[in-house]
């Protein structure tokens, strides 16, 4: 059995009618699987055509171009795709058969750098070249277009194209055999008749049985003819069923071709249901809807040019927009970069100066230390002569009330037991408080308050930057809890996870000494910002007691201030020289991007 020959279909959307009728005359040759019809890739207006399946177009042996005005104004005339299917006709690889659907300017030269071509050179259907829309009755053109493809598809395939006699001819051949003989026999008959009435006798019988073989004969042929063409119509249905299946077995099978073939397969159905008179109709509708997909391809067209122009100057304005809110914003960030920057300048003068004090206090440190211990001594000597004092009347007095009773005993006053601590603890309470009417008193006495950096150049700790962007407020990070973040300057403080202490001031102002060079000890500023956000004035994720806590500013040139945890209260300040003095401390560090 010889191979199915291949016949790829070329054709514009508006032709696809055309196509169903030529593929339905056809059909039973792809029934029978003589042929194979590729036609899934229909020409879209203003598009370029490429095939789905681009194989098709190598092992096609027949090309059938569906030309017409649409066809000719395609840009598939214009592709590559067009000069391969001429490559191939020229090569003589493959027949080249146009199909002339209207009436358009078809014989036109196509030129390239090889040779020039015009389809005026192959064989132009339906013959004599005349489009179908031509045509009085367009089945009389398809049933022309279908007579002679069956030629060209023998051709192809090698085969002879003949045609077997009609019955009708051999019952007519029968039919005029009989009446002639039946004559010849009767005027046979009539001859010998006076003759001899015997042997014409048996002469008219053997003539009667030969006509009536004759006429059985022709009659069995008749019936053989009749079976024939039954069988044939039967075949013919059959064919058709096995086509129809063979259809929709490809359908399911090739997932890619499901929507066009669904959509061939329904125009096909509506165009078996038409009459002639519909068909008519639906070509005036078919230019009316031609039309109306043209022009609301225009109008779409228009509508897609206002819209990017919209579109266009809406980018225009959003961009002049942002180049303005990007200066502002540049301008702002200048702004707050100066500041920040004059800030930093004056925090570090500001330094520079306490550190300078800080050096002098340390230098006249033991007398200064000498002088307050002194007048302190002296206020307590006194503050413990009023306190003994007054024990020792309400002893008196007690005495005397208890004597004047006279139901108990009379004992002998004992002198009060004097408390150094209670006595210390009570100097340090008033020191302690510290009031706005005292502020007020000793304004002309107390020194501006001061803060001592922790080293004039701080050392910061650097980090993983796409790490540090992340970093919120309370998280844990390079050994504490992050508790100030400046990600604009890329960097924040750091607070130890637990608290240090108690020690004395100066203890905690070598904190470092213990933790590490880059831990110091806090400003007041420092502390509260720690209050606000991981102490009690937060979250308290830094787990802070309410007690008291050492900062590194002072307060005069012998005390320092600190803050009280309980409630953030800042008006606290202690002796920085005493070692008995001893608070907590929660040493930072400062990080950098």
């Amino acid at each position: 059995m010889s191979r199915k020959t291949n016949i790829f279909a070329i054709y514009a959307w508006e032709d696809k009618n055309a196509l169903l009728q030529i593929r339905q005359s056809l059909s039973a040759l792809e029934a029978n699987e003589t042929i194979n019809i590729w036609a899934d890739d229909p020409i879209l207006p203003g598009q370029e055509w490429k095939p789905k399946v681009a194989s098709h177009m190598d092992f096609a042996d027949v090309f059938l171009l569906f030309v017409s005005t649409d066809f000719m104004k395609s840009k598939f005339v214009q592709q590559l795709e067009f000069k391969n299917v001429i490559d191939k006709y020229k090569a003589n690889d493959a027949v080249v058969i146009p199909i002339l659907v209207d009436d358009c300017q078809w014989q036109i030269d196509f030129k390239s750098d090889e040779y020039d071509f015009n389809l005026n050179e192959l064989q132009v259907l339906p013959n004599p070249k005349k489009p179908i829309e031509n045509w009085t009755l367009p089945e009389d053109a398809f049933n022309a277009i279908e007579t002679d493809l069956k030629k060209v598809i023998a051709s192809v395939r090698g085969e002879s194209v003949e045609e077997a006699p009609e019955v009708e001819e051999v019952v007519s051949e029968v039919a005029e055999i009989i009446p002639t003989k039946i004559v010849e026999d009767q005027l046979e008959l009539s001859f010998f008749d006076e003759v001899d009435t015997n042997e014409d006798s048996i002469a008219a019988q053997n003539r009667d049985a030969e006509a009536e073989r004759l006429l059985e004969e022709a009659a069995a042929k008749k019936r053989a003819a009749a079976e024939q063409e039954k069988a044939a119509a039967i075949a013919a249905e059959k064919q058709t069923i096995a086509l129809e299946q063979q259809r929709i077995a490809a359908e399911k099978e090739v997932q890619r071709k499901a929507e066009e073939e669904k959509r061939i397969l329904a125009e096909q159905e509506a165009q078996k249901k038409l009459e002639r008179e519909q068909q008519v109709q639906a070509e005036a509708e078919k230019a009316a809807q031609l039309k109306a997909e043209q022009d609301k391809l225009k109008q779409e067209e228009q509508e897609a040019q206002q819209k990017a122009a919209a579109e266009k100057q809406k980018a225009e304005e959003a961009e002049r927009i942002a180049t303005i809110k990007a200066a502002e914003e540049e301008r702002l960030f200048l702004e707050e970069e100066a500041q920040r920057e004059a800030e930093e300048e004056r925090r570090i003068i500001e330094q520079a100066e306490a550190n300078a004090a800080y050096q002098e206090h340390e230098e006249d440190n033991e007398e200064s230390i000498e002088e307050y211990e002194q007048e302190e001594d002296s206020t307590s000597s006194k503050k413990s002569l009023l306190v003994l004092a007054g024990v020792l009347l309400l002893g008196v007095a007690f005495y005397v009330f208890y004597d004047s009773d006279g139901d108990t005993k009379e004992t002998a006053p004992v002198p009060p037991e004097t408390n150094t601590e209670v006595v210390e603890d009570a100097m340090s309470t008033e020191d302690a408080e510290v009031s706005a009417e005292a502020d007020e008193e000793t304004n002309d006495e107390t020194i501006q308050e001061e803060s001592v950096a922790e080293t004039p150049d701080e050392t910061n700790v650097t980090v993983d930057n796409s790490n540090f962007m992340d970093l919120e407020v309370g998280d844990s990070y390079a050994g504490g809890i992050v508790f100030e973040i400046d990600k604009s300057n890329k960097t924040a403080l750091v607070a130890q996870a637990k608290d240090a202490g108690p020690m004395s001031w100066k203890s905690a102002m070598k904190i470092n000494e213990q933790l590490g060079e880059d831990w110091r000890l806090p400003t007041q500023d420092e502390l509260k910002t720690m209050y606000n956000t991981i102490g009690k004035g937060g979250d308290n994720s830094g787990g802070f007691t309410e007690e008291l806590y050492w900062s590194s500013t002072l307060y005069q040139k012998i005390q320092s201030r600190m803050v009280r945890f309980s409630d953030g209260n800042m008006s606290f300040h202690y002796s920085n020289v005493r070692e008995s003095r001893k608070f907590l401390v929660r040493a930072i560090k400062k990080i950098s991007a």
